[in-house]
């Protein structure tokens, strides 16, 4: 792995602490002389909190193998605009 598009795919897994050692060795590498992956995991950085205030209940019924596809494709009216102000400030913070 040394390509961008490859450390790009990965950075969603290392922002959580999720990577495989020698996959996060070489993705530290690569933040190294890259900057814009690390750009890209700048702005991945308010990702763990965004996920814990996904309720548990609702996170364990996406998480189940058996989970009914009745994931609406849009989101309610309420959930877009506190996605949106939320992602706002995460960047503002970072900039």
């Amino acid at each position: 792995m040394s390509s961008c598009r490859e450390i790009r795919q990965a950075l969603g897994v290392y922002v959580l602490g999720a990577i495989d050692p020698a996959e996060r060795a070489q993705v530290d590498e690569h933040l190294a002389h890259c900057p814009d992956c690390r750009e890209e995991l700048a702005s991945l950085a308010g990702l763990p909190a965004m996920l814990r205030k996904v309720p548990m209940v609702e996170a364990e019924r996406l998480a189940a193998p058996d989970a009914e596809p009745d994931v609406p494709e849009m989101p309610s009216e309420e959930m877009l605009p506190s996605l949106v102000a939320r992602t706002t400030n995460v960047r503002r913070m970072h900039r």
